[in-house]
Formats: structure tokens, sequence, C-alpha cells
């Protein structure tokens, strides 16, 4: 959304802006109030977002014992979601958490507005798949063809497909083709 509303603004600016490729990125369900927060929910996204990453090659790295509750693991949860400084860990938590819940609300927020950029969405065969706790099926556009870009008016729609899910397509084997992907609409330009 952010890479959307900013290329929306340089092009009214008077900008050049070439075709805007999204990664994934989907619209928000139509009258979709933000969802109450919930640190205890939007912590389990977070891990759950976080535990995506590890491989089974080189196994999980997550610091969290998920036998025990996660409110008695602030420092292990601070460190698996990347706190710089052990010491900070609480600080670190209640502005993770901030942050992620501005998120939820700015998605839902706000509908994009119409321009003329033409938008190439890079979609992985998996979409979503379980890659994700309630939160975003309640809020986002995960079933739609063209993640609901399809209905905001803009310039062109071109939907490439790869491999991978939401955040597989990330890792190997699947970021090569969509780096390939990227490269050859930014040599269209």
């Amino acid at each position: 959304m952010l890479a959307y509303e900013t290329a929306r603004r340089l092009r009214g600016a008077g900008e050049r802006v070439g075709p805007l490729i999204l990664l994934d990125a989907y619209t928000p369900l139509d009258d979709v109030a933000p969802p109450a927060e919930d640190d205890l929910i939007t912590l389990e996204e977070m891990l759950l977002l976080r535990h995506l990453w590890c491989t089974p090659e080189q196994g999980c790295t997550c610091a969290v014992d998920r036998s025990k509750p996660l409110m008695d693991q602030g420092p292990e949860i601070a460190a698996t979601l990347g706190a710089p400084d052990p010491e900070q860990a609480e600080e670190f938590l209640l502005r993770a958490l901030e942050v992620y819940q501005a998120g939820l609300r700015a998605v839902t927020g706000r509908r994009p507005a119409s321009s003329d950029l033409d938008l190439v969405l890079i979609k992985p065969a998996e979409g979503f798949g379980t890659e994700t706790t309630l939160q975003p099926r309640r809020l986002l556009k995960l079933e739609a063809p063209a993640n609901g870009w399809e209905d905001i008016e803009a310039g062109t729609l071109e939907v490439v497909r790869v491999s991978g899910g939401h955040v597989s397509m990330l890792t190997e084997p699947h970021v090569g083709p969509v780096a390939a992907a990227a490269l050859e609409t930014w040599s269209r330009r």
C-alpha cells in the first residue's frame, strides 16, 4: 500500500513512474473495521510470520518455547523478533506491537485511491496458504484473483504467477523466478 500511494502521489506531482511491482500485496475487504487491539493475538501473528523464515535445512531459529505461556517469555519473544538489546526487550515488544497494530489499522482504514498507474502483481501459486492466523483472513482480499487490485481503478493490471507462498516466495528456490519477473517488468520500461 505504501508503494502504491507513494507512486500515485509522485505521478500526481508530474513525476514519471514506471510500472509498479507489487509483491503479493493485498487490498482490504470492503467495509471492514480495524480489529480490536489484542496484544496476544498480535504476538501470535508476529511469531508465526517470523517462524515462516525457519527452514528445514537450518532448523527452527525461534527462541520461543511454544509449550510455555507467551506472557512468561518476553525476552525470548523479543529476541526472536529481532530485538537488538536484551536489556530493552519490553520496550522493543511494546514498540513492535504498536507498529504492527498501526499497520493493521492502516490497511483496513483506507481503500487505495484511483490512479493511472500500471500495476504488475507478482502472485505466488500458494497465496497466503497456511502462512497466517485469522487477522489477515478477516481483513484482506486473500481469495480475489488479483488480491483485490482488480477492483481498484488504475492503468493496466498484469498478474505474474510464481511458485511458493506469501513468505516463501522470497526464499530459495522461489526467489529466483520472483527476481526474474521483476527484472522482466523493468526491462519493458
